[in-house]
C-alpha cells in the first residue's frame, strides 16, 4: 500500500502552524496567529484549535466517499506547554478523540531537538512567546531550564519583552503583546537606544538561562541551535546574545539545525537518514 501524507504541527504561545508532508517535503501549509499553549488557553482550546487546523489542511487530500483522514498516515504535534505529564495526557487524549490514533504528541522542544541533532550533544534555545533552553548530554539525558509560562516570567521571551516595553514606552501599551516586540526591534534598528537597551536586557536574561543550563549538564563544546519567532526575527537580539555567550566563555558553538525544524515532530518519530529528510531552509543562526 502506498504511503499517504503526514502532517506536522508546530504550536506555541502566539502562533499555530501545520505542514502537509509527502516524501520528506512540505507540500502545503497553514498558519494562524493564535496561541495553543494549554497552560495559557486550557487543554480544551488547544485540542480544538489543533484539530481544526489539521482538518483544514487535510481536507483537500480526502477522496470522495472515503473516511476523513484516509490519506493521512501520521499527525505529529510539537506544542509548547505539554512538558508536564498531566497536561500532555489531557491534550493527547483529546487530540486522539478528535483525530484518531494516528496522533503523536510531544513538546516543541522535543521536536526541535530531533531536527537540530537526532543524536549526541546539543543545546537548543527557543525564544518565542516564552523562552526555554534544553540540552541533551553525552549520555542522552535531557536537561531543561525555563518554559514556565504562564506561572513564571520566561525571562528574555516575547511575553517578558512585551510587558517591559509597555512600561518603557507607554505609547506601546495600546498595542497587543504580539505587536509590541516587532515595534521594539524596529525602533532599535532605527537607532533608538532605549529600545536597543531593552533587547540587550533580553539577551542578558537568555544568556543567564543558558548559563544555568550548562551548569547542570555535562557538555563539551556543544552545538547551539536557536528557534522561535522573537529571536529569529531580531538580528540585534541574536548578536547581543552571541556576544554575551562569548564574553562568558560558554562552551557553545552556534550552528543551524541538521534538518528542517518544520519536520521536527515527524523526525522525532522516525530516525532520519541523510537521504530521508531535506536540510533546513534559511534557518537562523546565532
Amino acid at each position: 500500500m502506498a504511503r499517504g501524507h503526514d502532517i506536522a504541527v508546530d504550536g506555541g504561545g502566539s502562533r499555530l502552524r501545520a505542514f502537509l508532508v509527502m516524501g520528506g517535503e512540505v507540500v502545503e501549509s497553514l498558519a494562524r496567529p493564535i496561541g495553543v499553549n494549554p497552560n495559557t488557553v486550557g487543554p480544551e482550546r488547544t485540542v480544538a484549535e489543533v484539530a481544526r487546523i489539521v482538518r483544514d489542511l487535510a481536507a483537500p487530500c480526502r477522496r470522495p466517499g472515503r473516511p476523513e483522514f484516509d490519506r493521512i498516515d501520521r499527525v505529529a504535534c510539537g506544542l509548547a506547554g505539554v512538558g508536564e505529564a498531566v497536561t500532555r495526557l489531557a491534550v493527547h487524549v483529546g487530540l486522539r478523540a478528535q483525530l484518531g490514533n494516528r496522533v503523536a504528541l510531544m513538546s516543541d522542544a522535543e521536536a526541535l531537538l530531533a531536527a537540530a541533532r537526532p543524536e549526541g550533544e546539543v543545546v537548543i534555545l527557543i525564544v518565542g512567546t516564552g523562552s526555554i533552553a534544553v540540552a541533551r548530554d553525552r549520555a542522552g539525558q535531557l536537561h531543561r531550564v525555563g518554559g514556565t509560562l504562564p506561572m513564571g516570567g520566561d525571562p528574555g521571551g516575547g511575553d517578558w519583552l512585551a510587558r517591559r516595553a509597555a512600561t518603557r514606552f507607554p505609547e506601546l501599551a495600546s498595542l497587543g503583546p504580539v505587536e509590541r516586540c516587532p515595534e521594539v526591534d524596529r525602533r532599535a534598528r532605527a537607532g533608538d537606544w532605549n529600545a536597543r537597551g531593552l533587547l540587550e536586557e533580553a539577551a542578558r536574561e537568555l544568556a543567564g538561562l543558558l548559563d544555568e543550563l550548562l551548569r547542570g549538564a555535562d557538555l563539551e563544546a556543544a552545538p547551539l541551535v536557536i528557534h522561535g519567532g522573537l529571536i529569529a526575527n531580531s538580528e540585534i537580539l541574536r548578536h547581543a546574545l552571541r556576544r554575551r555567550i562569548e564574553e562568558a566563555g560558554m562552551s557553545l558553538i552556534p550552528t543551524r539545525p541538521r534538518f528542517d525544524p518544520r519536520l521536527g515532530p515527524l523526525i522525532a518519530l522516525r530516525p532520519p537518514t541523510e537521504s530521508s529528510w531535506p536540510d533546513p531552509i534559511d534557518a537562523p543562526i546565532l
